[in-house]
């Protein structure tokens, strides 16, 4: 674990950030505020002071600590000590090792490429406002999770739910499925039985078959599958021989669900690999309507 400083030095409603064009990391080409790892036996008021002073020459004369962010990059703890400094002297020097010097009005830094998770701050620095704490998990460089004061405000596998629940063409079943693997979309589908005149076009046979040859693999075992309805006994089999590490659904099937409503994935020793079952029903009551508005509409 590291603990870091972050600083927003602000001058006539403009704030400085740092344009880092000079190495190539993580944070290439993304504009932050200044800051850096504190050191061994330094406090972190003095970290703070340090890094503007090396950083943008500026010293620091009064400052405001707006909260604590715990981001965790691939586990990887770092925990981020962020502060508003309103009163500094000195000379700004325009470069620097990490990259370029400018101050911003509150509308360019909007615009300019940041972290994804930045915006979740950002907002309490231009207001000068305290937050009190913020986590933020990444893993291969996607935002997973935000949290405000333990309460999840974002959610990777929310927003791929989300995506789910919209009418479909062609007087399909409005049944949707997402295959993400390393927090990345690489196959969706509706499904297609109607239009394909072909009872196996569900949803999910479809996604699993198209993330296999974009894989070019026979497993998935690295894979997420999501889908907005608990997947009957044919797509179930098939989430099971492709080994998915983890199935999300949002509504219950009790007719015809095989993961957990008339079969348990997780719990039956028959089968031989174990695949994580998770229901997102913060997002039933919408979906459930979506489901039934069709089949009113159907009859």
């Amino acid at each position: 674990m590291k603990k870091t400083t972050l600083a927003y030095l602000k001058k006539d409603d403009k704030f400085l950030l740092i344009h880092k064009n000079k190495k190539d990391d993580e944070n290439k080409n993304k504009y932050l505020g200044i800051g850096g790892k504190c050191f061994f036996n330094e406090s972190i008021v003095e970290c703070l002071k340090r890094e503007v002073k090396e950083e943008s020459n500026f010293e620091i004369e009064n400052y405001k600590f707006l909260g604590k962010i715990n981001f965790y990059y691939n586990n990887e703890l770092e925990i981020i000590y962020l502060y508003l400094v309103d009163k500094f002297s000195g000379e700004l020097k325009k470069e620097c090792d990490e990259g370029s010097l400018n101050f911003y009005s509150k509308t360019e830094i909007k615009k300019l490429k940041m972290w994804e998770s930045d915006k979740y701050f950002i907002n309490y620095v231009l207001k000068g406002k305290e937050f009190k704490e913020l986590e933020i998990r990444y893993e291969n460089s996607v935002l997973v999770e935000v949290k405000h004061n333990e309460k999840i405000i974002y959610s990777f596998s929310e927003e791929i739910c989300k995506k789910l629940m919209k009418k479909n063409k062609d007087n399909e079943i409005p049944i949707r499925a997402i295959v993400v693997y390393k927090n990345k979309i690489i196959s969706s589908s509706t499904n297609l039985k109607e239009s394909k005149n072909n009872c196996l076009y569900h949803a999910e046979m479809i996604v699993i078959n198209k993330a296999l040859k974009k894989l070019k693999n026979k497993y998935l075992e690295e894979c997420d599958l999501y889908v907005n309805l608990e997947p009957c006994m044919m797509c179930a089999g098939a989430i099971i021989q492709s080994r998915i590490k983890n199935l999300y659904f949002i509504s219950k099937n009790s007719k015809a669900g095989f993961a957990i409503s008339n079969f348990n994935i997780e719990e039956n020793k028959a089968v031989h690999h174990k695949i994580k079952v998770h229901q997102v029903s913060k997002y039933n009551h919408t979906n459930s309507k979506l489901l039934k508005d069709f089949f009113k509409n159907k009859r």
